[in-house]
């Protein structure tokens, strides 16, 4: 209302009048809104001679300047930012399954009518047609003790439409482009209709790490990685829902190796299966492959549909073995229905080939008898696995195995003749005795 008040008077004032400079200070304990916890912060609200209003905001989260320019976009500029979400806000995330991304099954009823559906839709009362066009910039942004690092963000409306554009980068550790559209259709004077879209690009240098951070243990190491894709859902981007979102990915995972987690968090990522059968294919290698299952590259494509996670042609490069995979994941029941096609990498080494022979013992005693016999061992080339059950308890099964016989290299004893003794050292030896 004080904002209101000063344009009115500049306006009714001589058009060549100076208009003074004008400064209000407020010391706010706590500002109560759904969605950022504000407390104990400084407001100055300043009005510069014929210019727009600034706001300037600081305290023990940060600083920030607001500049309210008339038909223009406002400009937010931010630094040292370090914000928290309301109790409120977070308890729409509480539960450990939505944390994990696979959404507790008593959120969404599978026998829900269409009525019911239709009633999700249009339940937001928030309308963004008053909201200005901003500019935000933030240098250093912490977001729950998490390091964004610099954020830039470009937010303009369209009649029905709002779009945000942004980008979230820290150094090597991520880089994220997305286009998020916000289609709002009045239904009522106080009920719309909602639905969201996002584009999105992500770049790290260390996945793993930056999921760590996230509090979502992979298990994945030392890997870097480029995900694009898109995600769409019936209602405001801050209501989402796993389960009533449909959207794909396609994912490159540079060279890394997988290590063994138990954590119940990496339960999302036995998409690919690789914890659980990494596990299997460890058992064979675990004197050659100390730390885990190690790879050159994973890639492939993902697609959520109808509550359903599907994986599409996961190609793994894996320095003991060649994977590919393909199955789905039910996220409503909980459960993994799989399939990969494991091939050995084989080579004439003596260990890799110990590994996959078809009984271990066999490498051991060819090897001992190779001057008799032919050197080669009976090894597995090729192994044809099942890969299902609820999550929780992922059951891997053997479907068919094909063997062959292979040679080994054996390496040449090298024969060193045994110097001869000195006569004379011999002799003193005799006398010493």
């Amino acid at each position: 209302r004080i904002i209101d008040d000063a344009e009115a008077k500049k306006s009714s004032s001589v058009e060549s009048a100076a208009i003074p400079e004008i400064t209000i200070e407020v010391l706010t304990k706590e500002l109560v809104n759904p969605y950022v916890k504000l407390e104990n912060f400084r407001l100055d609200l300043l009005k510069p001679s014929n210019e727009n209003w600034q706001f300037r905001t600081s305290g023990p989260y940060g600083e920030a300047i607001v500049a309210v320019r008339d038909n223009e976009p406002w400009e937010v500029r931010a630094e040292n930012l370090n914000l928290f979400f309301t109790e409120s806000f977070l308890s729409q995330f509480s539960d450990d399954d939505k944390q994990t991304a696979l959404v507790d099954s008593s959120t969404a009823d599978a026998s829900a009518t269409e009525k019911d559906q239709q009633d999700k839709k249009v339940k937001s009362q928030i309308s963004f047609k008053t909201w200005p066009d901003i500019a935000f910039n933030c240098i250093n942004c912490n977001l729950q003790e998490f390091a964004m690092g610099n954020l830039n963000l470009e937010l303009n409306k369209y009649d029905e439409l709002l779009k945000l554009k942004g980008r979230i980068y820290k150094s090597k550790s991520h880089d994220l482009n997305f286009n998020l559209g916000w289609q709002q259709v009045e239904k009522t004077e106080l009920f719309f209709e909602n639905e969201t879209q996002v584009e999105f690009e992500l770049s790290s240098g260390n996945i793993g790490r930056l999921l760590r951070k996230l509090n979502y243990e992979s298990g994945v190491k030392e890997s870097g990685s480029r995900i694009v894709g898109k995600i769409g859902w019936q209602d405001t981007p801050w209501n989402f829902e796993l389960l009533q979102a449909e959207g794909q990915a396609d994912f490159r995972l540079g060279e890394g190796y997988l290590s063994e987690v138990s954590d119940a968090k990496a339960r999302l990522f036995s998409l690919f299966s690789l914890q659980t059968l990494s596990r299997r294919l460890q058992l064979d290698f675990s004197d050659v492959y100390k730390k885990g299952f190690f790879y050159d590259r994973i890639s492939g494509k993902v697609s959520l549909h109808n509550q359903t996670l599907s994986a599409h042609n996961i190609y793994v490069d894996g320095n003991a073995a060649k994977v590919n995979m393909l199955g789905e994941i039910n996220l409503q029941d909980k459960t993994i229905e799989q399939h990969a096609l494991v091939v050995p990498q084989l080579t004439s080494s003596l260990p890799v080939l110990v590994g996959w022979a078809v009984e271990p013992t066999t490498g051991i005693l060819v090897f001992l008898l190779n001057k008799i016999f032919e050197p080669a061992i009976e090894v597995v080339t090729q192994i044809e696995y099942r890969i299902h059950g609820p999550l929780d308890e992922i059951v891997v099964d053997e479907v068919k195995k094909s063997k062959s016989k292979v040679k080994y290299d054996i390496p040449e004893t090298e024969v060193t003749e045994e110097p001869e003794e000195d006569p004379d050292k011999v002799s003193e030896s005799s006398d010493g005795k």
